[in-house]
This record gives C-alpha cells, sequence and structure tokens, in this order.
C-alpha cells in the first residue's frame, strides 16, 4: 500500500486533468452481451475507448489488443497501409473489417494523434434509498454510499497515467481501493509502472477479460490472442498485477516481456485454527472480519516471456512465472475439514509456485490455429487447442482444453471461469455464424464442460452442457432477434434420512426482442424474455420496453420500464440495464413486480457531461415453497446514480 500511496502523490504533484473520452451512448449498448457475463469486461472496453489507437502508427501488437481484429486482419491493415502511405479516414477499414465488425470496433480507432495534453476527472456515486439490513443494524462499518474516482492523463502519445479509487457500499474508508499507473510507450516497446493486467497464449496461467467466454457473438473465444501487459484502471479489485511490466521488441528476432508484481492480497482464513488457507478477491471490506483479513498476504510474482513471429503466419511464445507468499498458503486436512479438502483440494499450499507455458499461434489463410500447454510444480500439464475457420458468409471454430486435477495456476482462467485457482475440468466449445442471406445473420454454440475432480471419489463427473441459437434479421434501421438458450446440470441432493441422489435440472430460456428507430432522434427496443425449469415446473418470464430519446445535441433520456414473475429464486431472469459510463447492472428478476429507471446524459458545456439514473423495483419476494405468492411480502428498491465528468 505504501508503493500505491507514492504513486498517487506522485500523480498529485504532476497532474492537471486526464483524459477519458467519455464513452459514447452507444458503446454499452454494442458491448452489452459481454458485460452481462462480466462486469469487468466493460471497464475495459471503455479503456480501449479511451486511448483509441491510431491506425497509422500502430504496431501489429496494438492493432490484437482490439476485440475480433485477429493476426490476418492487423496485417493486412499493415500492407494496405504501406501501399497507399496512410488512412485518411477510418471508414476506409469498413471493406476491410466487414460493415458489422466496423460498427463494433470504430470507437476504438484513430487516424490522428490525440492532442499532446488532454484529460478529465470522472466522479460517480450510488445512493440506495432502502438501506440494508447491515446498514441499519451497524454490522457495517462504513455509510451507504458507494464513490468511485478516476483520474487519466495524456501527456503525449508515448506518455500517459492514471489513477483511481473506489468504495464499496458499507465500507469505511472513502480510498479502500487506490491504484494507478504510469505507461510510457516507445519504438520498441512499452513500460508500466504500476496496476496493469496479462494475457498470454490460451490464459491458461494469464488471462483477462477478453478471454473466452460465451455469448452470443460466438467467434470471440478464437480471437483473443493478443499477449502482453496492458495498463488498468479497472475498479475490479485483485483482478490485475501492481509493479513494474517492461515490453522490448526485436531482440535477437524476439519480442520479450518481463513483469514484476507486488500485491497485498486479503486472507481466507481457516474456521478451525485461523490458518490462511487461500486470498479474498472480493475486495469487501465492510465489518470487522473483512477488515482483519484485508492485506494479509504478500504476494510477488515474477515472469518473462518470448515470443518469436515466423513471417506473418506462425507466432510462437514461451513464458517463465514465479509466485512468492508469506505467509505460506497452509490449506491441507489440519487446517480444513475433510469435506472442504474434498471439495477444493486443488486450491493451493506452500509458499513457491513456478509456472511454464508453451504457446503457438499459426494462421494459413482463412485458417487460425492456436494451443497452449503449461505445467506447474504440481501435478500434470494443462493445456487447450482451438481452430477456426474464417470465411466471409461462415465462421466456424472449435476449442478444447483440459485442466488436470492438480494443475495450479493463481491468475490463470478456463474459458469462462474466472475463479483464481479454477478447479480442474476439461470441455469443448463450438461456435458457429452464418450469413445465409442478406441482412439475415445466424449464430451459435455448443458448450459442454466436466469437472474432473470428482471423479476421484464417490461421485461421477457432474455434467455441465449448454448451447444458445440467434438469429438477427435487419431492416434498417430497425432490428429484430430471436434467442434460445438451454442450459443442463447435474445436481446432488442429500435427502433427509441422508440419502444422496442426482437429478438432472434442465432449464431453457427464450428471448424475442426488435429495436426499432423511426427517426434519428428516438429509439425504441422491446423484449419478452422467459424460462422454464423441469424442477417442479417452474417458470419465469419479464417484458420490457425501453425508448432513448435525444432531446438536444446536449440532453438525452433513455428510459425502461419491466415487468416480471418467477416461480422462485431458480428460475430468476437476468437483465441488463443501461448505465452510467463503464458502470454495470445487471438486475436479477424473481417474484413478481415491476422496475423502472430512467437515465439523463446532459452536456452542461464541452467540458462538463452529467449523468443521473434513478432506479425504482416493487418486487415480491415469495415463500420459494408456494408458487401462488400466497404468503408474499412486498418490498421496495430505490436506487439514485450519479456521475460527472470534467474534461481539462
Amino acid at each position: 500500500m505504501t508503493a500505491r500511496i507514492s504513486l498517487v502523490l506522485f500523480f498529485i504533484c504532476v497532474m492537471f486533468s486526464e483524459n477519458s473520452f467519455s464513452q459514447s451512448d452507444s458503446l454499452l449498448t454494442k458491448w452489452a452481451e459481454f458485460a452481462e457475463e462480466d462486469p469487468e469486461f466493460i471497464e475495459i472496453i471503455e479503456h480501449l475507448y479511451e486511448n483509441p489507437i491510431n491506425i497509422n502508427t500502430a504496431d501489429k501488437e496494438d492493432f490484437l489488443r482490439i476485440p475480433f481484429i485477429t493476426p490476418a486482419l492487423a496485417d493486412s491493415i499493415i500492407s494496405i497501409r504501406n501501399i497507399k502511405g496512410s488512412f485518411k479516414s477510418k471508414r476506409q477499414l469498413s471493406p476491410l473489417l466487414g460493415y458489422d465488425l466496423y460498427l463494433l470496433t470504430k470507437d476504438f480507432f484513430i487516424t490522428k494523434s490525440p492532442p499532446k495534453k488532454i484529460g478529465c476527472i470522472i466522479h460517480k456515486n450510488y445512493i440506495s434509498i432502502e438501506k440494508s439490513d447491515e446498514i441499519v443494524n451497524g454490522k457495517y462499518k462504513g455509510d451507504a454510499v458507494y464513490d468511485y474516482n478516476k483520474l487519466y492523463f495524456n501527456y503525449s502519445e508515448n506518455l500517459k497515467a492514471g489513477m483511481i479509487t473506489q468504495k464499496d457500499v458499507g465500507e469505511k474508508s472513502y480510498v479502500d481501493y487506490l491504484n494507478g499507473f504510469i505507461e510510457y510507450n516507445y519504438s520498441r516497446g512499452r513500460v508500466i509502472l504500476g496496476n496493469y493486467y496479462l494475457k498470454f497464449g490460451q490464459g491458461l496461467t494469464f488471462s483477462n477479460p477478453f478471454s473466452s467466454q460465451k455469448s452470443s457473438m460466438v467467434t470471440l473465444p478464437f480471437r483473443t490472442i493478443n499477449s502482453g501487459g496492458f495498463s488498468s484502471l479497472s475498479s475490479s479489485e485483485n483482478s490485475g498485477q501492481f509493479g513494474l511490466y517492461a515490453k522490448v521488441n526485436n531482440i535477437f528476432t524476439l519480442n520479450c516481456h518481463i513483469f514484476y508484481a507486488y500485491n497485498l492480497r486479503d486472507a481466507q482464513l481457516s474456521s478451525l485454527n485461523n490458518h490462511v488457507i487461500g486470498m479474498n478477491y472480493d475486495g469487501y471490506h465492510r465489518t470487522d472480519s473483512e477488515i482483519q483479513k484485508k492485506d494479509l498476504v504478500e504476494e510477488q510474482i515474477f515472469g518473462a516471456s518470448a515470443i518469436r513471429e515466423i513471417g506473418n503466419q506462425l507466432r510462437i511464445g514461451f513464458l517463465y512465472s514465479n509466485f512468492t507468499y508469506s505467509p505460506a498458503l497452509d490449506f491441507n486436512l489440519q487446517t480444513v475439514d475433510e469435506s472442504s479438502l474434498r471439495r477444493q483440494y486443488f486450491k493451493f499450499a506452500g509458499s513457491r509456485l513456478n509456472q511454464f507455458s508453451l504457446f503457438y499461434n499459426l494462421q494459413h489463410r482463412k485458417i487460425s490455429i492456436a494451443g497452449e500447454a503449461a505445467v506447474s510444480d504440481y501435478g500434470t500439464p494443462a493445456f487447450s487447442q482451438s481452430i477456426f475457420l474464417n470465411l466471409n458468409r461462415v465462421k466456424f471454430g472449435l476449442k478444447y482444453w483440459r485442466v488436470s486435477k492438480d494443475f495450479q495456476s493463481p491468475c490463470g482462467r478456463i474459458f469462462d471461469n474466472s475463479n483464481p485457482f479454477p478447479q480442474a475440468e476439461q470441455g469443448v466449445y463450438a461456435g458457429l455464424f452464418l450469413l445465409p442471406v442478406k441482412n439475415l445473420t445466424v449464430k451459435g454454440y455448443k458448450l459442454i464442460k466436466k469437472d474432473l475432480w470428482r471423479a476421484y471419489f464417490d461421485r461421477l463427473p457432474v455434467l455441465k452442457d449448454e448451447w444458445l441459437l440467434q438469429g438477427d434479421y435487419k431492416f434498417k434501421p430497425h432490428l429484430l432477434t430471436a434467442r434460445i438458450r438451454k442450459k443442463r446440470n447435474e445436481e446432488f441432493i442429500t435427502l433427509d434420512n441422508g440419502r444422496e441422489i442426482c437429478r438432472l435440472k434442465n432449464q431453457t430460456i427464450i428471448r424475442l426482442q426488435v429495436e426499432f428507430n423511426p427517426t434519428k432522434k428516438i429509439r425504441f427496443k422491446s423484449r419478452w424474455e422467459s424460462t422454464g425449469l423441469n424442477i417442479n415446473h417452474e417458470k419465469g418470464t419479464y417484458i420490457f420496453q425501453d425508448i432513448r430519446y435525444k432531446f438536444t445535441p446536449q440532453i438525452s433520456l433513455n428510459s425502461r420500464i419491466t415487468f416480471f414473475r418467477t416461480d422462485s429464486y431458480d428460475s430468476r431472469l437476468y437483465e441488463y440495464e443501461n448505465d452510467l459510463p463503464g458502470s454495470f447492472s445487471n438486475y436479477a428478476l424473481y417474484g413478481q413486480g415491476h422496475k423502472w429507471y430512467f437515465l439523463i446524459k446532459w452536456t452542461a458545456v464541452r467540458q462538463i457531461t452529467v449523468w443521473l439514473k434513478l432506479r425504482y423495483a416493487y418486487i415480491e419476494d415469495q415463500d420459494l415453497s408456494d408458487h401462488n405468492f400466497k404468503n408474499s411480502t412486498a418490498s421496495l428498491n430505490r436506487q439514485i446514480r450519479f456521475q460527472f465528468q470534467v474534461k481539462l
């Protein structure tokens, strides 16, 4: 923490402003599909929006930071640039990327360098009118306000810096989370001092929110191949590294990366003897117990990577990393009970861990093949392999991975699992994109996962099977969407007599949505979504109407009203809301009731923008055993969210 405070004092001395090109209203909408799966993802998207790349000066690594940009596309852009000299407009990328991909990524490109010194200050608060019981009875030591502050400054095209503070609801200190970075880019590489995240290979050892995750953008898991370190101002605590990262290109034909991180992690303590058995990554410090566990574990990471490019077709990389913990993690039969040990035996124990990884990517015409194999000090290797076919009207990918039962990976991610030290599993993911006729796209994925660790005890592996099929039909400027999604899980239930049974839980979710734009000033979006579970024949549904209206160039309004009813919490549905720039709101709907909100954006002057959001939800929390709501009780949830941004 001392190092972070020193870094912040440096910012205060040298920073007078911060660059944050405010996230456009449409940006969250375009990437909402991912935000529904991972809150941190939208912050990375906002960071790319605040730091667009100059297509006339960017190198291949810069282009690969953009989602969906493959090595082949990056090479094509650079080749055309070398022939033409420069791009006069980013619209010239549209024929190369395709219309849909261009619309999705155009906010991340510029053709001219931004002003040398521009900046911005962002402040936001969330305030709930209904206080939680923990706030009312004093269990939480802080107040009910969520507080967020962000600074960002571009001194030049090569030098930038930023800092962030955050306080969660119930926390006492308004700088409970504090972080920042300084980044310097030069002709042969990049240096970052402060907070950054790492991504190498297929993400078995280091990964980030752009890693494999399921969504209706079914081909994304096959396109995230960028490697290296990237500065971060994410408010997701414990997700990044704090230290020094350096990248140097063309050292004996190698692109080299070296990094060191010193992190203070919250401890996970044994209930039996108070030993440190792991780390807590949620970042909450609201109660006496949570405060006492803060920053108890010192984590030091040292690592290096070398990547060789052979032509424009093949990339081969090697990665080594070393983790050191103080005090040592004492996860064994003496510190946890036998049940916890059996269920989580893949958790790490000890003070030191070494990891090695080999990864590659091969691009041959329209086919991309990528893979990674990783091993730690303990156990057998983990590996991942994918193949992707990228044609104009057909895109298809297949990915297989296996993370063995004793593979240790503190920062790795297995497909869409974002938990540190993920449990052992193997799986297959297949994604298909079709453009059968003009204006119609069909997308689908199939996911099968198997938990490996259960196979070594008295239970059979738990299978997880999920698939999605979605069709989008555009009749400009309108869009019609139909989706069906089905999940299947095996659950083990212990009866009153102690007998254990396995039951199959099937869930089907259907969505119909239409976006209607009668004029440039107004947009309507209507959605109906329904779910059904085979267990107790439970059902749930919601319908909403969303309206966006631009009164003037300075004032716009987004509002929505939602009605919902579900038989229980198990049959709940999630609804992504439009929110403040960089914020995330994925509301769980269960019981029966209604909800509405409005979000106003006002650009007072060119340098100052204000957002105000009010949400009102009336929910009946029913007895879960009573599907007729005979014993229901009403609850009210009202929240105010406020943000202002000042460009300097």
